[in-house]
């Protein structure tokens, strides 16, 4: 805490000992007096001699000293700002015209769990439990079941105490951007789609990412795999050859998304996508 440079006292000019012409002295040492220390929190500068400045009285923040042991009593209509100690911390606090007090702040972030989130917090698509966000993958209000996501991750959320999540279920991928994410996230867990059967020596673009098994019938040919940007591609990722008669060759060759491939060489082409 800084020291004043002007002071306030209330026993100065008590007319017993100070003649009567310090008073003006005493005015003008008592105006720089409360300017210096409204200017802690205000904005209460001089512009000359004056404080004339428009913006002279407004907030530049609020300083709370000392801590509160018990909630303040109000009056109707009233509410209440304050710190109270919390685990050895100054924690924010406020109290409305009911009575009912919140705790603002807690160990360094606010306060929002599930016992303050409030009731239609799922309809606005996000809701907040033990200080993390978590998207709302389906409306409580009469849109299914609810499941959570914690944004930015693929994690179902840890519950606070008392908590309980309403269903694991999946919800529908028409249901808002959370479900997609849900959606894509129990997709992936299964990332193989149906087999199908494509010709030899035929240039197919991929829609999705997958692998292509070729084989022969038997061992006398040379099997192999090109895929690239191009159309047709050129590049050679993958061959196999035998040396005559049995047993039989094949190839495995893994395409990314967009790009063409074609098989040479084989008696059965078969193509799986990915991500389905």
């Amino acid at each position: 805490m800084c020291a004043w440079t002007y002071t306030l006292d209330t026993d100065e000019l008590d007319g017993s000992t100070q003649p009567v012409s310090a008073i003006d002295d005493a005015i003008r040492n008592d105006k720089k007096a409360w300017q210096e220390r409204l200017n802690t929190d205000h904005m209460f500068e001089l512009t000359g001699t004056q404080i004339s400045d428009t913006d002279a009285g407004k907030h530049r923040k609020v300083t709370f000293y000392g801590v509160l042991g018990a909630k303040p009593t109000l009056e109707a209509g009233e509410g209440a700002l304050y710190l109270k100690t919390v685990d050895g911390v100054s924690e924010l606090f406020f109290e409305d015209s009911d009575g009912t007090e919140i705790q603002v702040t807690i160990g360094g972030k606010f306060n929002l769990t599930a016992s303050t989130v409030p009731d239609d917090a799922l309809d606005d698509g996000m809701i907040l439990l033990a200080n993390d966000a978590y998207l709302v993958a389906s409306n409580a209000a009469g849109k299914g079941e609810v499941s959570l996501i914690k944004a930015g991750t693929n994690d179902l959320p840890t519950l606070p105490d008392g908590a309980e999540m309403a269903s694991s279920a999946a919800p529908t991928e028409n249901e808002g951007i959370a479900n997609k994410k849900y959606v894509d996230d129990q997709r992936n867990l299964n990332p193989l789609g149906d087999w199908t059967s494509k010709l030899n020596n035929t240039v197919y673009e991929a829609e999705t990412a997958g692998l292509v098994c070729a084989n022969t019938a038997n061992g006398a040919t040379v099997v192999s795999g090109y895929t690239d940007a191009a159309n047709p591609p050129t590049t050679l990722r993958v061959t196999n050859y035998g040396n005559g008669g049995f047993p039989p060759v094949g190839i495995t060759m893994p395409v990314k998304k967009g790009d063409y491939w074609k098989v040479t060489g084989a008696t059965t082409v078969q193509w799986i996508p990915l991500g389905q």
